[in-house]
């Protein structure tokens, strides 16, 4: 591989505002062997998982529907719409 290709690992972002629960998925996949190289990375409000969404570019999102500053529906909209 050249300099200029570059390995990118598999981001998976769970967003939830009950950090056992974001403990738990994250746990249960580092045991399944497809997801042996992911990047996790967690949200626990609604903004916070936007703001994430745009810098880190997850593939896969765990989304609670129900978050203290928002809706998990609106964001899998807003999500939708900017990407």
């Amino acid at each position: 591989m050249d300099n200029d290709q570059e390995v990118r690992k598999l981001k998976i972002m769970t967003v939830d505002d009950e950090p056992e629960i974001i403990r738990s998925i994250e746990r249960y996949l580092r045991f399944q062997p497809q997801f042996g190289d992911v990047e996790f990375i967690s949200a626990g409000t609604f903004e916070n998982a936007l703001e994430k969404l745009e810098h880190d570019n997850p593939a896969i999102v765990f989304q609670d529907i129900n978050l203290p500053d928002g809706n998990g529906l609106q964001f899998i909209k807003q999500a939708k719409k900017k990407y």
